[in-house]
């Protein structure tokens, strides 16, 4: 590009190891250098892999364990280079019971080390969810959703709950809006999902 060049890299893996279960493993590699003035690089690398459970059987139940280490640097800012690594655990579950019920959870645990400008810092979060989906009709469904976030050794403590709507516009293709009455942010733990209040 004009103002950089980057370079992203992935390799993916999933194998079968019987009806129920699958390994899963993969590798993001990503580089952006800046070019001209602003010079510095933000360089990411995310190793991760999982065991996945699908009740073939009954299809009421399953399960997703995972671990993941991410590193990155970042010496875009001048005279500022920032290193940071994390390393994550999670294990997430689902299962309906009967329908139209629908129960979740989820439980997530990260370890950061952060090394900028000759200053170290170490912290660690725990993230517990839940979530109960009721399918109110074969379109639409209600799910209230509750978590807590857990720090510094369970000192710090953040809690969140919400409700969400969701519509099946055609099949595979489902529509979702929610509200979280409280809540929190949470960028590593949180998955893609929305933490904050609002």
């Amino acid at each position: 590009g004009f103002s950089s060049d980057s370079i992203l890299a992935t390799v993916a893996a999933a194998s079968k190891l019987n009806r129920d279960w699958t390994l899963l493993g993969r590798n993001t590699y990503s580089v952006i250098k800046n070019k001209g003035q602003s010079t510095g690089e933000i360089e990411q690398d995310r190793l991760q892999a999982g065991l996945a459970y699908r009740d073939t059987e009954t299809e009421r139940l399953n399960a997703l364990g995972r671990v993941e280490h991410r590193g990155e640097s970042d010496s875009t800012q001048q005279g500022i280079t920032l290193k940071r690594t994390v390393d994550l655990i999670s294990i997430h579950a689902s299962w309906q019971p009967r329908r139209p019920f629908t129960f979740g959870g989820r439980f997530a645990a990260k370890w950061t080390d952060e090394k900028s400008n000759g200053l170290a810092s170490r912290s660690n979060a725990q993230l517990i969810s839940g979530r109960a989906t009721w399918d109110v009709t074969p379109r639409w469904d209600v799910s209230l959703v509750a978590s807590g976030l857990l720090s510094r050794g369970t000192k710090s403590r953040q809690y969140g709950l919400g409700l969400e709507v969701g519509y099946m516009l055609i099949e595979n293709l489902w529509v979702s809006a929610g509200y979280n009455i409280f809540g929190y942010r949470e960028e590593d733990l949180a998955s893609g999902e929305y933490t904050n209040k609002g």
